[in-house]
């Protein structure tokens, strides 16, 4: 899974890049016509840069954190959810790329982020045989902070009717979340184990079919308390027919002694 995940990553990245360069090139030659000596000069920097990076597969990596551990800390020592991982590896590495005059990562960077969370939400084949993560949790709005959702969130609406309508991506299913039982443990189920070793644990959401189970083990507390009990006024009336016994005994030793 993780294998092809990496080969959709780098391949739609690349592809993705060259044609909005591409497109972006002609546009500005174009556009030269008007304003040749304030564009002549971006026309040749998109020319002859070299592009290039793993950038895009790095935010592919912190979307799948986002999606499988939301609500964790991957790492213990910083007080970050792995929810807001992807939006905040953006930020600093569009600054990073300014900050060192490699303005030529951005195309990576952004389709990298944007690719990846496409692919997760809506291409993607699950255990179950499903496509894509349609959970409300990984929405295209809560990438971002939360103060931008009201923002957001009606544009993103606007693009999935538009690219449903063209059947770019397939109808978003009802996904009601079950509610966690806190009888069982799981670890992560997801290849990050070997790297954050400590991160925190996920409760295990128990489906339909395992309430049996469920109930048996809350019963089992009543059970053991109700046989305790009986136990114990056993042995109550166990002592009593004992005291009885020895009493009835001492009187016939009595009567004989007499």
């Amino acid at each position: 899974m993780y294998l092809w995940f990496l080969v959709v990553m780098t391949c739609l990245c690349g592809v993705v890049t060259w044609i909005s360069l591409i497109s972006l090139y002609y546009i500005l030659a174009v556009a030269m016509y008007n304003m040749p000596a304030a564009l002549e000069e971006v026309q040749i920097v998109l020319l002859h840069s070299r592009y290039h990076g793993f950038h895009g597969l790095i935010l592919g990596f912190t979307m799948i954190l986002k999606q499988q551990i939301p609500d964790e800390f991957p790492i213990n020592f910083i007080p970050l959810r792995a929810k807001n991982v992807p939006f905040i590896t953006l930020v600093i590495s569009v600054a990073l790329s300014f900050l060192t005059n490699q303005v030529s990562d951005l195309p990576f960077i952004i389709f990298g982020f944007y690719i990846s969370w496409v692919y997760l939400r809506f291409y993607q084949t699950t255990q179950d045989g499903t496509k894509g993560d349609h959970s409300d949790s990984f929405a295209f709005h809560t990438l971002f902070p939360s103060i931008l959702h009201p923002l957001l969130e009606p544009f993103g609406t606007k693009v999935y009717n538009l690219a449903r309508q063209f059947k770019i991506v397939s109808d978003i299913r009802t996904v009601q979340q079950p509610q966690p039982s806190f009888t069982n443990k799981v670890s992560l189920s997801s290849n990050f184990d070997s790297i954050f070793l400590d991160s925190p644990i996920k409760p295990l959401v128990q489906s339909s079919t395992a309430s049996p189970q469920i109930d048996q083990h809350l019963t089992t507390p009543k059970t053991s308390e109700q046989t305790t009990k009986r136990r114990e006024l056993a042995l109550q009336e166990l002592d009593k027919k004992l005291q009885s016994n020895m009493n009835t005994a001492n009187k016939v030793d009595k009567s004989e002694n007499v």
